[in-house]
């Protein structure tokens, strides 16, 4: 992965979301998945909480961008998905070891 402004890669309307939700500033985790994002964390995870998307139809009314914000858990993890090619996790700091486990789970999801 070529290294990247993470501030820049993530819409500031889902940091002004977090913020709302949590009272803090997230910590942020990066994931490159195997495939296209939103499959990907839909194959992985069952229970989230839909929050925001952005969605850009062709003119034959075939997605073909798709960004969204899901809650992962309610005490504070989010996953911001690139539909291009990345999830980002933004997570309270006192999260950092349901993030290190969720990561590690999703590594193992084919």
């Amino acid at each position: 992965m070529k290294p990247i402004n993470i501030i820049d890669e993530i819409p500031q309307v889902c940091i002004d979301i977090f913020i709302k939700r949590f009272a803090t500033y997230p910590s942020i985790s990066i994931i490159e998945p195997p495939y296209r994002p939103v499959d990907f964390i839909e194959k992985s995870i069952k229970k989230y909480l839909n929050l925001w998307v952005v969605k850009k139809v062709d003119s034959e009314g075939g997605v073909t961008y798709n960004d969204v914000l899901l809650e992962y858990d309610s005490t504070g993890i989010l996953f911001y998905i690139r539909n291009s090619d990345l999830i980002f996790i933004l997570s309270r700091n006192d999260k950092s070891d349901i993030v290190d486990f969720t990561i590690h789970n999703l590594k193992k999801t084919k």
